[in-house]
């Protein structure tokens, strides 16, 4: 029989994004300079030169985000993640110099308990089911910090596998892809 083609899975937009972070030492706010050489920076400037040559693609925003990883207290964090955010908007001007870039909205997280979760539960920690229920439980950045320090030694590998990796700014470019359409088809 004939194919029944649907048209409402159509979209003629598809919003896409592209990623690249660069790492930050605890306590930090300098991006260092093997930052800017990074896998994942260099992925990022290729996706720019990507959505640029590619005249289905729009960049239509650039974010910059930064964060500090949930150990070390609350306040110290919000400070840490501000300051980042200013040196990571330095770095993105550098990483994006003579690409085309859209308005760009920088802006501070301060603890990142999102990517810990995440992490978390992608990570093979021995005792990972303990720590998203501490999560679960407590809502309260200093009570979720000083329960999971509690059980020591699954903090000591958090503090090798997890933190280092939070301590973080990302670069996000916003995309809309335009699909084919029915006459190009």
């Amino acid at each position: 029989g004939k194919l029944d083609l649907k048209a409402d899975g159509y979209q003629e937009i598809i919003k896409q994004t592209a990623e690249g972070q660069i790492l930050y030492t605890i306590n930090s706010s300098s991006v260092r300079n093997n930052q800017y050489k990074s896998q994942s920076i260099k992925d990022f400037q290729a996706a720019l030169d990507e959505i640029s040559a590619n005249e289905r693609k729009t960049l239509v925003g650039t974010e910059v985000i930064a964060y500090a990883s949930p150990d070390g207290g609350e306040k110290l964090n919000t400070k840490l993640s501000a300051k980042r955010s200013q040196t990571a908007d330095a770095a993105f001007d550098k990483v994006t110099k003579g690409k085309e870039v859209a308005q760009t909205t920088v802006k501070s997280v301060g603890q990142d308990w999102e990517g810990f979760q995440e992490l978390v539960s992608k990570s093979n920690i021995e005792d990972k089911d303990l720590i998203l229920r501490v999560l679960n439980m407590y809502s309260d950045p200093a009570v979720r910090e000083s329960e999971i320090k509690n059980i020591s030694e699954i903090y000591t590998s958090l503090k090798q596998s997890v933190l280092p990796d939070l301590r973080r700014a990302r670069f996000i470019a916003n995309i809309e892809y335009q699909n084919w359409t029915d006459e190009e088809l």
